[in-house]
């Protein structure tokens, strides 16, 4: 049960979507990777590598068409494999 899982990482992003549909794939207590690439994603860059993050708080504001909400999602210790709940890697 990923909730009883020590949590490693906690985000909040601020997302646009389009319409709801775009938003509505991002459920609570529904597993999914995530990767963030920081720089240019080639030379110089990094990337961070969360596979297992669910999303806890989700904040939907109430009209339709492009809206913003705001994500809190947070990366698990993987339940078999690896032990890393986040890989950092420097791209050349």
């Amino acid at each position: 049960n990923a909730t009883q899982d020590p949590v490693a990482i906690t985000l909040t992003l601020e997302m646009y979507f389009q319409e709801h549909t775009q938003s509505d794939r991002w459920q609570q207590d529904t597993e999914f990777p995530v990767q963030i690439v920081l720089g240019d994603g080639s030379s110089k860059s990094y990337q961070i590598d969360l596979g297992r993050c669910k999303v806890t708080d989700r904040k939907v504001p109430e009209k339709t068409g492009v809206r913003m909400e705001t994500l809190t999602i947070k990366a698990y210790v993987p339940t078999s494999g690896s032990n890393t709940a986040a890989m950092f890697t420097r791209k050349p």
